[in-house]
């Protein structure tokens, strides 16, 4: 029995990690389909539309960002904890 304890917690551990990084990947996938642009019609050159942008591309990293990682952390985390060994 006490092997079979011990593959589950390795198998929802290792399971747990394989969807952290599914996880990640689907988020890094839509952050890049989302990716900030500047549209035809504006001008690319104005510093202001410029400074726009990079803070539009500044939120966008720091969103998904933290969409990828932050669930994915405490899933983890919680794995961890509950396939720790105890005794």
């Amino acid at each position: 029995m006490a092997a079979t304890q011990k593959s589950g917690r390795g198998l929802l551990f290792w399971g747990t990690i394989v969807a952290a990084l599914a996880w990640m990947a689907a988020i890094a996938a839509r952050a890049y389909g989302t990716w900030p642009h500047i549209p035809m019609d504006v001008s690319a050159i104005d510093p202001a539309t410029q400074a726009a942008f990079h803070d539009a591309v500044g939120w966008h990293l720091t969103w998904y960002g933290l969409a990828a990682v932050v669930p994915a952390g405490l899933a983890v985390m919680l794995a961890t904890l509950l396939t720790r060994r105890r005794g």
